[in-house]
């Protein structure tokens, strides 16, 4: 079952984040739309083991509410900055349990709330030159 989550917005973003100093940028699309309530669009957002776990899961409590969003990702090996898919389904007890998709190139992905960083509450640093990265909200996607 299929839940938004609280206070989150349903429609998603699409940001860019920019370096003023070094001119890095990347174009991004962030959030929720209308496709991630079919659980298997969802599964082509994340690799083969990835998407086991969460079939598993969802057949483990099928009655409880799950959502995915897309947020920023940082690749820990790489650097690379993108829009990762993150699954999150509610047990019993009020925890989550939380699988994300992975980097284009296979490692594991650091994740900032897409929000804290539009409104600016949580920085991401220039992969090239280390300096924060400036945010600009482009439009909307469903």
């Amino acid at each position: 079952m299929f839940a938004s989550p609280r206070g989150r917005k349903q429609m998603g973003q699409l940001i860019s984040l920019k370096c003023e100093k070094c001119g890095y940028e990347v174009n991004l699309g962030v959030g929720a739309g209308l496709t991630f309530n079919s659980l298997d669009t969802v599964l082509t957002l994340f690799d083969k083991p990835t998407q086991d776990k969460i079939k598993a899961a969802i057949e483990q409590y099928p009655r409880n509410f799950w959502y995915v969003s897309k947020e920023i990702g940082v690749c820990d090996k790489c650097g690379r900055i993108s829009g990762v898919a993150v699954f999150k389904l509610n047990q019993e007890n009020g925890q989550f349990i939380v699988y994300k998709a992975k980097c284009p190139c296979g490692a594991e992905v650091d994740i900032y709330d897409s929000e804290e960083v539009i409104e600016g509450k949580t920085k991401i640093s220039c992969p090239p030159c280390g300096e924060p990265l400036e945010v600009t909200v482009n439009g909307h996607w469903d």
